[in-house]
C-alpha cells in the first residue's frame, strides 16, 4: 500500500499518523470516547481517582485510580456498563483532590515570585508539571520560585526545556523591519481568523507580528478582532497580513483599543471599511474552515488545533484543561487549556479549535497565547502551548464591551 506523503497529509492525519481518508473514522471514535468520558466523570469522585485521558488511537479511556474497589462498582452502573470495554483503570498515587489543592499552592507561590514558567496538572504523569526554560533558570524570580517550591511537600515534576534555538523565539513578538504596505486592487479585503496582523508603533519603530483570533461584534454592530494582549504596542495601529501576502501588509484594520492582561486577550476595533471580516478560520491559502459553534473541549487527550500566520494549521493533544503561565513582571495568565500543539513566532493570538465530523466545520475554543518548545541538539522534540479559553474571554470582557462571536450554520 502506498501511503500519502507527509506533506500532503491534513493536520489531523499528521497528528494521528493515518491517511486522510481515515480521519472521519477516528473523529467518530474520538466523539464517542469524549461522550463516554463526560458521562464517566460524573461518577469519579476526587478522592478515589486522579482523572482521565482519552486515547483515540487505542480507542480507550484511561482512568487513573487509587481505589479499585470503587472502580469495580462504577463498572456495574447502568450509565457506565455500555462503555466498560473502552475503560482502562490504571493505578495512580495522587488523587484529583490532592493535585488540585497542590496546584493552587503552586499557583500562589508563582504569583509571589513572578518567575518565567508554566504549570498544569498532567493526568498521565499523575502529578503537577512545571516547565522552565533553561535560559531562565538563573533569573532571580525563577531561583526564588524553585527554592520555595522545593522547600514544600508539593513535590511537582520540573521539566527544563531548551527553548532558545537561536532562529526561533518563544512565539511572543517579532520585529519585521522590511514590511511594505501593498495596495491591492479591489475595494474589499477579506480578513479571517488565523491571518497575520502587524501591530506597529512608528514613533518607537517597533512592530509585533501576531495572528487574528476571531471576528466579534458588539451591541452596536461595531466590528472587532480578538487576539492576544501581549501583541500590544502603545498607540499601535494594526495592519492585515494574509497568508498569501508574503508577510506584506495589505490594509490597515484599525487599532488595539482594549486588553485584559490577566487572560492575555485584546481587541482591535475595525476602522477601515474595506476590511471584510468573516466567521471562518484559515485552513490553507485557498480553503477555509467555518466556525459552527463555540463548544469547548472537555476531555484530556482529544485533538486540539490552531491556525496562525507562520504555522498555518497544526494539531496536538489536550494535556490539561486548566494551566497557567507566568511571564515574570509582565503578569500571570490563568485558566488556560494546555496542549501539545506546535506553534512558532507570529502565531500568538490565532484561533484554537477542534474539528467537527464534517471537517469543513469547527468549534472555536479560544486564542493561542504562548508555547514552550524544547530543542534537543537543534531539533524540536516537544512543544507545550496555552490557549486562553473563549469562555474566560467573553465573561471578562462583558463588563466593558459586550461582544458576541458570529458563527455559520449548516444549510
Amino acid at each position: 500500500m502506498v501511503h500519502s506523503q507527509e506533506g500532503s497529509k491534513k493536520p489531523l492525519a499528521r497528528l494521528w499518523n493515518i491517511d486522510n481518508d481515515q480521519i472521519p473514522k477516528y473523529l467518530s471514535i474520538e466523539k464517542d470516547l469524549s461522550m463516554a468520558d463526560i458521562t464517566l466523570k460524573q461518577f469519579l469522585d476526587e478522592n478515589n481517582f486522579g482523572g482521565t485521558y482519552v486515547d483515540v488511537l487505542q480507542n480507550k479511556i484511561f482512568v487513573y485510580t487509587l481505589n479499585f474497589t470503587r472502580a469495580e462498582q462504577i463498572k456495574t452502573l447502568p450509565e457506565i456498563n455500555q462503555y466498560v470495554n473502552f475503560l482502562n483503570f490504571i493505578e495512580a498515587s495522587n488523587s484529583t483532590f490532592i493535585m488540585n489543592r497542590r496546584f493552587v499552592d503552586v499557583s500562589f507561590i508563582a504569583s509571589i515570585h513572578k518567575p518565567f514558567c508554566m504549570s498544569y496538572i498532567d493526568t498521565k504523569i499523575n502529578n503537577i508539571v512545571i516547565i522552565i526554560c533553561e535560559e531562565n533558570r538563573d533569573f532571580g524570580g525563577n531561583i526564588r520560585f524553585e527554592r520555595a517550591i522545593r522547600g514544600t511537600a508539593l513535590r511537582p515534576i520540573f521539566k527544563y526545556f531548551i527553548c532558545d534555538n537561536n532562529s526561533t523565539t518563544n512565539n511572543n513578538t517579532s520585529n519585521p523591519n522590511n514590511l511594505k504596505l501593498e495596495k491591492r486592487n479591489g475595494i474589499v479585503v477579506k480578513a479571517a481568523s488565523g491571518d497575520g496582523v502587524i501591530l506597529e508603533n512608528e514613533e518607537i519603530n517597533r512592530r509585533h507580528l501576531c495572528s487574528l483570533g476571531f471576528w466579534a461584534k458588539d451591541d452596536e454592530n461595531i466590528d472587532y478582532f480578538g487576539l492576544a494582549a501581549h501583541c500590544y504596542l502603545n498607540s499601535s495601529q494594526a495592519f492585515l497580513v494574509p497568508w498569501d501576502s508574503n508577510l506584506t501588509r495589505t490594509a490597515l484594520i484599525g487599532e488595539m483599543i482594549y486588553r485584559h492582561d490577566q487572560i492575555d486577550f485584546g481587541l482591535i476595533i475595525k476602522k477601515n471599511e474595506i476590511i471584510d471580516p468573516e466567521p471562518i478560520i484559515r485552513d490553507s491559502i485557498n480553503t477555509n474552515l467555518f466556525i459552527e459553534d463555540l463548544i469547548e473541549v472537555s476531555s484530556n487527550g482529544v485533538h486540539f488545533c490552531h491556525s496562525g500566520i507562520n504555522s498555518h494549521v497544526e494539531c496536538g493533544y489536550v494535556e490539561a484543561l486548566n494551566g497557567f503561565v507566568v511571564q515574570g513582571a509582565l503578569g500571570m495568565f490563568t485558566d488556560l487549556v494546555v496542549s501539545s500543539v506546535i506553534s512558532f513566532e507570529g502565531d500568538s493570538g490565532g484561533p484554537a479549535f477542534f474539528y467537527k465530523q464534517d471537517q469543513n466545520y469547527v468549534s472555536l475554543n479560544g486564542i493561542h497565547c504562548f508555547s514552550h518548545k524544547n530543542f534537543i541538539n537543534g531539533v524540536l522534540s516537544e512543544s507545550i502551548g496555552g490557549v486562553t479559553k473563549l469562555s474566560s474571554i467573553l465573561s471578562s470582557v462583558s463588563g466593558t464591551i459586550n461582544i458576541n462571536v458570529p458563527t455559520v450554520s449548516k444549510t
